[in-house]
């Protein structure tokens, strides 16, 4: 199982009970949030062309851009990747940077490689909010319901 907080940026995968990888993160930036609940993963690929499903001229379009590594865990392309144009920053405060995503996690690449490797379709996923309030008000935040 895979836990990601969204607003601590932070990632950690459990194989049965054991830490795997403990990882900080960028989600969505503000306008973009990553959506938040539980989910599975989808499918992999490597490598992977992201294309923007927004028009050019949009303040969200961003162009053709490959990655090495892409885990999806919903049908609207949330998912995990690596950031080669993210070169630090990873964790709090930078889905607030200019490396926030358009709702998808970025990871650095040792640690996207290792969960590649690992989960496979159908390892749980789960987006908290994260934001340090009481567990039943994220818990009422989360915007996927399943």
């Amino acid at each position: 199982m895979q836990v990601l907080e969204r607003w601590a940026e932070l990632l950690w995968a459990y194989d049965q009970r054991h830490l795997l990888l403990s990882t900080p993160v960028t989600t969505g930036q503000p306008a973009t949030p990553t959506s938040t609940g539980p989910r599975r993963v989808l499918g992999r690929a490597r490598p992977y062309v992201l294309k923007s499903p927004w028009p050019p001229g949009s303040p969200n379009w961003y162009p053709d851009t490959t990655v090495q590594y892409m885990i999806w865990f919903s049908e609207t392309g949330d998912g995990l990747h690596d950031a080669a144009w993210q070169p630090c920053c990873y964790g709090p405060g930078s889905q607030r940077s200019s490396y926030g995503s358009r709702g998808t996690i970025h990871l650095p690449l040792p640690e996207v490689a290792t969960l590649y490797d690992w989960a496979d379709v159908g390892t749980p996923v789960v987006v908290l909010p994260g934001d340090g309030s009481p567990v039943a008000r994220q818990e009422a935040a989360i915007t996927v319901k399943r």
